[in-house]
């Protein structure tokens, strides 16, 4: 799809087409702040199966690559077949994909009739039943430090049974300019930069692994003040925003029901 140039509808798998149908409704939710066309906005910044960089492009070229993305020139139709509307559209379903094949996996493993298990992709977790303890499966949160390792550092300890939990944040994936300017992977559709704001890591809960692991890079690009305020009118997932302060250390954010769907503990250093 990504390399043809017809505006001709595509066919595609049925699991395909549940993530487009599932990227394209979220798109509308939060006005384009997620998008599932942002391929060739993701390679010019280095973050995509292309050449990687350590220097950002320039704004024509970044003017380039929004003349020929978003989601409002993606359709899908009642066959689950897509089609552009631009020869140039390209998708990206990254955002999702870790937590779609989490949602696969623990189907299959469910249907073999295991009731208890934990599934990770990329560290995106999928989790029913409980642990060899009988308890509810812990997760543990990531301090947001580039510093560590995976599992290094932990902000919080969440139990999870019967739900999904993904993180997105800035600490993994990014790089820095000749000038020491940081740029992260996670970019907005609307300005075609990187976000730059106060938020290093949104940890989002919900029913499937697919929608949290998409609704975790909706909120990262929101930004702590927009997100909160989406949460609320989409009450189906709960986040831990942990934001940076200026003295280096960090301090966090709840959505309502967070705490207590998850039984939240902070780690304490």
């Amino acid at each position: 799809f990504n390399s043809s140039t017809s505006t001709a509808a595509f066919s595609i798998s049925p699991t395909f087409a549940r993530a487009c149908a599932f990227a394209l409704a979220l798109s509308r939710q939060t006005d384009g702040i997620f998008d599932p066309t942002l391929d060739p906005l993701i390679n010019l910044w280095g973050f995509g199966h292309k050449q990687k960089t350590t220097e950002p492009p320039s704004e024509e070229q970044v003017r380039e690559a929004l003349s020929i993305i978003g989601y409002r020139h993606l359709s899908m139709w009642p066959d689950g077949s897509i089609q552009k509307d631009i020869p140039e559209l390209q998708i990206n379903l990254n955002a999702l994909v870790p937590g779609l094949a989490s949602d696969e996996i623990a189907k299959v493993i469910t249907e073999a009739g295991i009731t208890n298990l934990f599934v990770e992709v990329g560290g995106e977790v999928m989790a029913f039943g409980h642990n060899a303890k009988g308890e509810p499966w812990k997760i543990g949160i990531e301090k947001p430090v580039s510093s560590a390792l995976p599992g290094e550092a932990l902000e919080a300890v969440v139990q999870l049974s019967d739900k999904a939990i993904a993180t997105s944040g800035d600490y993994r994936s990014y790089f820095t300019d000749a000038d020491g300017q940081t740029y992260s992977h996670i970019l907005n559709p609307k300005t075609g930069r990187p976000v730059k704001h106060r938020l290093a890591s949104v940890s989002v809960v919900a029913g499937t692994c697919m929608a949290a692991d998409a609704i975790a890079t909706a909120l990262f690009a929101m930004g702590s003040e927009q997100a909160p305020q989406w949460l609320e009118q989409h009450p189906d997932a709960d986040a831990l925003f942990i934001l940076r302060n200026g003295d280096g250390s960090f301090s966090e954010i709840m959505s309502p029901g967070f705490a207590a769907s998850t039984g939240y503990k902070p780690v304490v250093d």
